[in-house]
């Protein structure tokens, strides 16, 4: 094996590890929360040595912040693209909240811990995910909101406190999620209150989830 093969194969090795980690500390997490959870019980899911995990993450706290990231900036990334592949401002409200939960639907446990996070006491990991979701704010206020204000689709509302309701609901709707990533309202239903809510009319353009 060449050197450049052996340092290519030796980056593979961390990359899976640290991958492995990762899946067995949101199995964790989701299944009996972050504070249940010790070090030694994820690194023996994940099928690595006890002091493996530090060799990636100084502690259990900044394994959950780079978890957090992982799935914050995926779940963003995600509705954003989806979002801004429709035209029609009415109907980007519809894909925000479809493309969020169809994320929510393939990732249940990853869900499940941010979720979970959103509703706990940790102060710390509750503003790491505000810092997180920035671009999410940034899409509801510059992508949907705004637009449809300057189209007289919506009423002409404080943009920052319009965007901070509409996430709060976004947020407030993922905490009811089951097991599975299905939510008990039909994401229609959720996103026609949200027109109403910004004074426009409910476009029916896809069936309920």
């Amino acid at each position: 094996m060449t050197p450049r093969h052996k340092s290519d194969h030796r980056e593979q090795i961390i990359e899976n590890t640290r991958y492995r980690i990762l899946n067995a500390a949101i199995e964790e997490f989701a299944s009996e929360g972050y504070d249940a959870v010790s070090v030694k019980r994820i690194t023996r899911t994940a099928g690595v040595a006890t002091g493996t995990i530090y060799n990636y993450f100084p502690s259990k706290q900044a394994l959950m912040l780079a978890l957090l990231q992982e799935i914050g900036t995926s779940h963003c990334a995600f509705i954003a693209e989806q979002v801004k592949q429709e035209i029609n401002i009415i109907l980007r409200v519809n894909r925000l909240f479809e493309a969020g939960f169809a994320f929510v639907r393939a990732h249940p446990r990853q869900a499940r811990v941010l979720f979970t996070t959103l509703q706990g006491a940790n102060t710390q990991f509750k503003t790491h995910l505000s810092e997180i979701y920035q671009p999410m704010f940034q899409l509801i206020s510059a992508d949907i909101l705004l637009p449809g204000m300057q189209q007289g689709v919506f009423h002409s509302l404080d943009p920052a406190s319009t965007t901070m309701m509409v996430m709060t609901f976004y947020l407030g709707i993922g905490a009811t999620v089951d097991e599975n990533g299905e939510t008990p309202l039909g994401l229609n239903e959720v996103a026609a209150f949200v027109l109403r809510a910004l004074g426009a009319a409910p476009t029916a353009n896809s069936n309920d989830r």
